[in-house]
């Protein structure tokens, strides 16, 4: 049987591991430049570009709703933003996430709008994490 520090080491070298290679995809995909178009993000990560424009109406806040959900990675969220820069991105993988909650809000029936942490939605895709996220209405 295996120790427990043993097993914890191995637990830290998998996920090493996995920082790893999802360092190296979100590199390859910023192909030499400082930014990814969220665009050219892989199908898997469940980011859906959505169309430009806001979502209410100008000079309209978002208010907190109370509600925090899970976002596993198969929940699919739109996103607005067309960039990301790679070295935020990468710092939140070399940390293995955040903690912060993501923003999304559900103004839009049945679709989950990206509103704050895009970069840190990113990394945790790339991981196979799991992220909270504050709703707003």
């Amino acid at each position: 049987m295996q120790s427990s520090a043993a097993a914890l080491a191995q637990i830290a070298e998998s996920q090493g591991r996995a920082r790893q290679a999802a360092s190296d995809t979100v590199k390859e995909l910023a192909g030499g430049r400082v930014t990814i178009d969220v665009a050219r993000l892989p199908p898997h990560l469940n980011l859906r570009v959505a169309p430009r424009g806001k979502l209410k109406p100008k000079g309209t806040s978002y208010a907190f709703s109370g509600i925090v959900i899970t976002l596993e990675p198969s929940t699919v969220v739109a996103v607005r933003q067309r960039r990301i820069t790679l070295a935020t991105v990468l710092g939140y993988i070399a940390t293995g996430g955040s903690p912060d909650a993501i923003w999304v809000t559900d103004i839009v029936p049945g679709v989950l709008h990206h509103l704050n942490g895009l970069h840190r939605l990113v990394a945790a895709r790339l991981l196979g994490q799991a992220v909270d996220a504050d709703v707003y209405h």
